[in-house]
């Protein structure tokens, strides 16, 4: 951990590694975004074929005359929703 420059010593060397992981995925590197997905179970397979899924399926609902509003809002849109108004919240006195 000294090596690595992380002073906190409640991490452990799994802690260090998985956040390295996460933030060289999280700047585009798609070798470890592939090594994330592995680790947490999912495949970038799997989503790609979701993914298309979900693409055939709107597809068809446009086709037969329906509407483009999603009906319920994704869980990671939620999220970064309720992120941004607790941003706003604490910028706001």
């Amino acid at each position: 951990m000294l090596a690595a420059n992380i002073k906190d010593e409640e991490l452990t060397i799994a802690d260090a590694v998985i956040g390295g992981i996460i933030r060289t995925a999280c700047g585009g590197n798609p070798q470890m975004v592939k090594i994330l997905l592995d680790t947490i179970g999912e495949s970038a397979d799997i989503r790609l074929k979701e993914r298309d899924v979900k693409l055939r399926e709107k597809a068809a609902v446009l086709a037969n005359g329906g509407s483009n509003k999603p009906k319920e809002q994704s869980t990671m849109v939620q999220l970064v929703q309720t992120l941004q108004k607790a941003r706003e919240k604490r910028r706001t006195p």
